[in-house]
């Protein structure tokens, strides 16, 4: 432990990363509240138009989970990770789940369950 000059170690490893650490938080933390204030103004805007609480309900969710996607790729790719896979990988997701609600719909549609 005698060796151990702390001041190189600070220089080396600490100090280039910590400007982008604190962004991230600071992009994880704004992000999260604007992301909170949007759904509200969306259930306002929701409630206004008489939609079932059901549906507004539904609607806010999915208006959260993807702002907040959003802000966790953009705090992920400040901290310098490669995000392009993880949105090509959230791309096929909602592929799937468009197809998916596409066949459910025609299945409603027709009433035929």
């Amino acid at each position: 432990f005698e060796d151990l000059n702390i001041e190189a170690m600070a220089n080396t490893f600490i100090f280039p990363y910590a400007a982008n650490i604190a962004l991230a938080i600071v992009i994880f933390i704004v992000g999260r509240w604007l992301a909170n204030t949007l759904t509200d103004v969306v259930v306002r805007l929701l409630k206004k138009s008489r939609m079932d609480d059901m549906l507004i309900s539904f609607v806010a969710s999915i208006t959260k989970t993807i702002l907040l996607l959003f802000v966790a790729i953009a705090a992920l790719n400040k901290l310098g990770i490669d995000t392009t896979s993880l949105i090509a990988l959230l791309g096929a997701a909602g592929l799937a789940v468009g197809l998916a609600f596409k066949i459910l719909c025609k299945i409603l549609q027709r009433g035929s369950c």
